[in-house]
């Protein structure tokens, strides 16, 4: 925390990430081998979980060793300051300081804004999809699919919602049809939720 600069009341909220994103640990066991990260060739690692190229982009001079626990937790306050301004804006602290859990994106959410995150935690799947202009379409063609499958199942053991979509037509459709219609409902929520582009 001296090389960055930063003052001491960051230490418990530091700690507590470490402990979230890596288990406190750094070396090879920590490289995400299963996200859309890995797949891209820029997977998370190390104590506070940095891709590449934000660990390259924050790192300081003669500190280029993303497994080194201070080299990485450098980069990742100096992104931290950068991204958010004090780690009590991180998404994470900023929720347990207001009683609620760290949080990832285990149970899903929006991003609206460039940041760091943890994706697929305890290794369950996870789509990101981006929810602007056409880079959308295949994503969300996927993602419609998997939730009318998921949606068939009105039980919610967590007590979240279900969704029912109905297209009512005289004739059936065709799957490409039954696609476009996904993707125009998908666009007309991403409209609706503030994410339309």
């Amino acid at each position: 925390m001296a090389l960055t600069k930063t003052d001491a009341s960051w230490l418990q909220p530091l700690s507590t990430m470490a402990m979230k994103e890596s288990g406190g640990r750094t070396g090879p066991s920590t490289i995400n081998r299963w996200d859309s990260n890995w797949e891209r060739g820029t997977p998370s690692m190390g104590l506070f979980q940095t891709i590449r190229p934000t660990f390259d982009f924050f790192k300081m001079n003669g500190m280029g060793d993303i497994m080194n626990p201070v080299h990485n937790a450098v980069a990742a306050i100096r992104y931290i300051k950068d991204r958010y301004g004090t780690v009590f804006n991180t998404p994470g602290i900023k929720s347990m300081m207001h009683g609620g859990p760290y949080k990832g994106y285990e149970y899903g959410g929006f991003v609206k804004q460039r940041q760091l995150a943890w994706l697929a935690e305890n290794n369950k799947p996870e789509a990101i999809v981006p929810l602007v202009g056409n880079r959308m379409d295949p994503f969300a063609v996927a993602v419609a699919a998997k939730l009318g499958s998921i949606f068939e199942n009105t039980s919610s053991p967590n007590g979240g919602f279900t969704v029912h979509t109905e297209f009512h037509q005289s004739e059936p459709l065709s799957p490409s049809e039954i696609k476009r219609k996904q993707l125009q409902l998908a666009r007309q929520l991403a409209n609706e939720w503030g994410f339309g582009g």
